[in-house]
């Protein structure tokens, strides 16, 4: 139960006291709470661009040998053809391509005819190191043999010009390099390391060694900058805390030279203190990676009339989490996150702590979290998929808060998140759609509950208007270029766009309003890739009456960041 009740008349303002019986819910909620990472919104998408300068070069294919080890038989009678060493094609292709010189007087040259046609169906299925020869034999009762030499990768030879480890770059491209060797595989391989942000270029040259049958193959690698730096300013906060919030974000992507990562973020406002720490350590060459998420947020209610009530909220988060991707491919993803978290929060009232919803005690609650998260990634060209699912258990440990009757933290959710994008290339516009799903099946603490309205929710609102259980929200957004240049190329977009979102409790009464809807236009400019910013004005078709003169009141949204490094 709240708290409230511990407060009269004569501790303060009846008009006060009034507003913060109406208010408290809303109150509660820390917008902080709503930023974690497995309900951020999807990346903006990232339609295909210029490829990295890179090159991969290739031994030359295997002339017809003229060598005759038969040449003292200069013809004879085939009845049967056996090949030996042969580990890629079934029996049944094998004897496909040699049936025509079977049954028959064959000449030597026929025979060599038939080793090439062997080879070059390794050749033809990206097997360009192998081949097959015709070994000096004595042909009795019709049998001749060919040997099968199936290439393999003898040693891969790194070159950085960086910190990078030559180890990451020569296992990850081991992963295409299984005997026999494909080209094509190997190629593949090489692909996807070329599309590590931790690489601006990458050279490869694959050569035959003195050993038959087996190749080097030499990488050349330079190294892109490992690290990022910026700073920014946008109105994404929760006007009762202050909406403006500057902020500087950091990250080193090869802290070893082992490709681990390093991520720090501090946002502020007036009332709003806000740090993230994050660090994961890459597990194999696949992909799989291992980490750690912390996270601290001190607020205060900065708003009028509630700043003379001294209303603080902190919020502490920790997360272990372990992250692979299922399917690698150069134009699909497909990762898996399981992630183990800690997350608590203390409410304070005139200094003192307090409840301001169901299922908090004292101020205080906490919720231990298992959550599997799925990311999908679909690119083409001009059209980009995104998908997201999250599951979430709640469950009694770690300290969790449970109260019997009422919300704690033993609780299933899960998150659906999806986003289209497609890009004209005729004329460089865009269509942007998104939609964000969170379902309930138990009430939940305010920690964990889902927040609708503001910029990558509903527009025209403040950030998380509506604090409820479960919720969805869905956007589409057109964007056509402005101020082209001679070449058609144009830093700058005006948006058109339409959003709607609704929220309601699992068993709680759900006050009104249930649903924000709302259109708008927004510029955005992107002159360069360091400087970014955008600016959305949205009108919003249901109107709500917060009492505020903030810009997200008239329907303002916006946001200027700039990469220093």
């Amino acid at each position: 139960m709240s708290d409230l009740s511990r407060f009269t008349t004569a501790s303060l303002p009846v008009g006060l006291l009034a507003a913060l019986l109406c208010s408290a819910p809303s109150l509660a909620q820390d917008p902080a709470s709503r930023q974690q990472p497995y309900q951020q919104p999807l990346p903006a998408p990232q339609f295909e661009g210029g490829e990295k300068p890179g090159d991969f070069v290739l031994p030359p294919l295997p002339e017809p040998s003229a060598t005759d080890p038969l040449s003292a038989q200069a013809r004879i009678f085939v009845k049967t053809i056996r090949v030996l060493g042969n580990t890629v094609f079934p029996p049944e292709r094998i004897a496909e391509v040699a049936a025509p010189f079977v049954g028959r007087v064959i000449s030597s040259g026929e025979l060599q005819e038939l080793r090439y046609r062997l080879t070059k169906l390794y050749v033809d299925a990206g097997y360009i190191t192998s081949g097959v020869i015709l070994p000096d034999q004595t042909v009795k009762d019709g049998l001749v043999t060919f040997q099968v030499i199936e290439g393999r990768l003898a040693k891969i030879q790194v070159s950085i010009d960086g910190r990078l480890d030559p180890d990451y770059v020569r296992e990850r491209a081991r992963l295409g390099a299984a005997a026999p060797l494909n080209v094509e595989n190997l190629r593949n391989e090489l692909q996807r390391l070329h599309l590590d942000p931790l690489i601006r270029r990458i050279d490869s040259r694959l050569e035959p060694s003195p050993v038959l049958g087996e190749s080097i193959l030499s990488i050349e690698v330079e190294e892109d900058r490992p690290y990022q730096v910026v700073v920014g300013v946008d109105n994404y906060r929760s006007p009762s805390i202050g909406s403006i919030q500057p902020r500087i974000e950091a990250w080193h992507g090869n802290i070893t030279g082992a490709g681990d990562r390093l991520d720090a973020r501090f946002r502020t406002t007036s009332g709003l203190e806000d740090y993230f720490f994050a660090y994961q350590y890459p597990v194999g060459p696949r992909g799989a990676a291992v980490g750690l998420e912390l996270r601290k947020t001190h607020s205060l209610v900065v708003e009028r009339p509630f700043d003379e009530l001294d209303i603080v909220s902190d919020t502490q988060d920790a997360a272990l989490f372990y992250r692979r991707p299922l399917l690698r491919e150069l134009d699909r993803n497909l990762d898996l996150r399981l992630s183990l978290e800690k997350r608590r929060s203390t409410t304070y009232l005139l200094g003192e702590r307090f409840s301001f919803s169901p299922g908090v005690i004292n101020g205080q609650s906490a919720v231990s979290v298992l959550r599997v998260v799925t990311d999908y990634l679909d690119r083409e060209p001009d059209r980009v998929i995104a998908l997201r699912g999250t599951f979430s258990v709640g469950f009694d440990a770690f300290g969790a808060t449970t109260e019997a009757g009422e919300p704690d933290g033993r609780f299933f959710t899960w998150l659906v998140q999806g986003q289209y994008a497609r890009r004209f290339p005729a004329t460089g516009a865009q269509i942007i759609a998104r939609a964000d799903w969170q379902q309930a099946f138990e009430p939940l603490l305010p920690l964990e509950q889902f927040g609708v309205g503001g910029r990558y929710s509903v527009r025209g609102y403040r950030e998380n208007q509506l604090v409820r259980d479960s919720g969805i929200s869905a956007s589409v957004e057109y964007r056509h270029p402005v101020f082209a240049d001679e070449f058609g190329a144009s830093q700058t977009q005006l948006a058109l766009f339409a959003d709607w979102g609704s929220a309601w409790n699992r068993e709680a009464d759900t006050p009104t309003p249930k649903t924000l809807a709302s259109v708008g236009i927004g510029l955005r400019w992107e002159p360069n890739d360091r400087l970014k910013t955008e600016l959305y004005a949205a009108y919003s078709l249901r109107h709500i009456d917060n009492n505020g003169h903030d810009p997200q009141d008239s329907g303002l949204h916006f946001s200027l960041s700039y990469a220093l490094f």
